[in-house]
């Protein structure tokens, strides 16, 4: 939980630096950024989670095609 926390505040704080060095004029495209870069720093980790296990799953698979293709020659 503290890392999730921390993540959206390094995250917000990079997009308020950017917004600084930018130049926003308002202070709705502050609070806008800031917002985006927090739920941008609480979903990340669910993509991130979501790609491996799709990356994990298709080696899995792979291997056990593999295996299986071995076995059914060996039968021949």
């Amino acid at each position: 939980m503290i890392q999730n926390i921390l993540a959206v505040l390094v995250g917000s704080a990079v997009t308020l630096i950017a917004l600084i060095i930018g130049n926003a004029n308002t202070w709705q495209q502050y609070v806008s950024a800031l917002v985006i870069g927090g739920i941008g720093n609480l979903l990340w980790p669910l993509v991130a989670g979501i790609w491996l296990h799709r990356k994990a799953k298709a080696r899995r698979d792979s291997q056990i095609q593999d295996e299986v293709n071995k076995q059914m020659n060996a039968q021949k």
